[in-house]
Formats: structure tokens, sequence, C-alpha cells
């Protein structure tokens, strides 16, 4: 052991014992005030799947938006035109499927 080293003995707990556990006070802000929202969502909305299927519409942000913002940051330190010709075609392919998909599961929503 090295001096004015501690030893801590108790640190681990050992398989099977139970220590109490209390969570801080902003986790337990935190679920006060998430609980009744989703509680309200789940008696307010009947069907799982309008849900599913809006959050589906955002998955076009992730596919194509957010690799076309990419791929046209580094066609844009390349300056090269094919890599701005593709990003372009991402932005714009993604932004018309977010939005057509956007508006058909509002549609079903309605």
């Amino acid at each position: 052991r090295c001096p004015g080293q501690r030893r801590f003995a108790a640190a681990a707990p050992r398989p099977g014992q139970n220590l109490p556990h209390r969570a801080s006070p902003a986790i337990r802000r935190h679920n006060r005030l998430v609980r009744p929202h989703t509680l309200l969502l789940a008696v307010l909305i009947p069907n799982i799947g309008d849900v599913i299927s809006l959050l589906g519409s955002l998955a076009a942000v992730f596919i194509f938006i957010f690799p076309g913002l990419c791929l046209f940051k580094i066609g844009l330190d390349d300056a090269s035109w094919l890599k701005q010709l593709a990003a372009a075609v991402f932005l714009v392919l993604g932004s018309f499927i977010f939005g057509v998909t956007t508006v058909q599961s509002i549609s079903n929503l309605i």
C-alpha cells in the first residue's frame, strides 16, 4: 500500500446484497414532469400505429437529409462539383420524402 492511500473495504457490493438506491432530485423532478404527459398521450392517442407512422416520417431526415448535409460540407471543402451535386440530390430527395410522409401521416391522424 502506498503512503496516503485509503483502504475502502466495503466499496463494492457483494453478490446478492441489496443496497438502497435513491434517485437524484433532478431525476425525480424529470419523472414528475414526464409521467403525467406520457399518461395523457397514452389516453388521447388510441392507435400506436399513427404515432409510429409519424416517427417513421422522421426517418427521412436521418437517412437522407443529415448525410446530404455532411456530403455538402465535404463538397464545399474539396470544391468538387460532383459531391455538391450528390449532396443536392440527397437534400432534395430527402426533403420531398419527409414532406410526403409527414403530410400522409398527419392526414391519417385527422
